[in-house]
């Protein structure tokens, strides 16, 4: 979300697509390295000095933020506001069957399956299935 952040604002300040990639690989890079540091120094026992609302917030709250988002993209089929076809579903049909594929797949597997992880393997092979079968063609705005 924080990347999103960063190149959104890089972008509406008029910054070079190649300085964009170019700032991306350093933030993904830098990130990464200070990971492994961090875990090196021991820094990962400090978890344990948080509370577990405190975890569960952030979590919730980097949720909430992505899929307000997303929102408006999920949305776009049912407004009208482009001329519905069957590529314009695409958004609506990912999001119900994942939601449903979380949701049983934990009961399917006696939840030896984290249903976050298996609705993430199947609605993005779900998605380029569907690209695969139907191409989307892009139309300017």
């Amino acid at each position: 979300m924080l990347l999103v952040g960063v190149m959104g604002t890089m972008a509406t300040d008029g910054v070079s697509s190649d300085v964009m990639l170019l700032t991306l690989s350093a933030i993904i890079v830098l990130t990464g390295l200070f990971q492994i540091v961090f875990a090196f120094l021991g820094g990962t026992l400090l978890i344990k000095f948080i509370p577990y609302p405190v975890i569960a917030g952030l979590v919730t709250g980097v949720g909430l933020l992505m899929i307000k988002s997303q929102w408006r993209l999920l949305a776009k089929g049912w407004q009208g506001s482009i001329p519905y076809t069957v590529q314009t579903a695409y958004p609506v049909v990912i999001a119900l069957l994942t939601a449903l594929i979380m949701f049983t797949i934990t009961k399917m597997t006696q939840k030896k399956v984290p249903g976050t992880v298996a609705g993430l393997i199947i609605g993005i092979t779900l998605f380029y299935t569907l690209l695969t079968i139907a191409p989307v063609t892009l139309q300017g705005d």
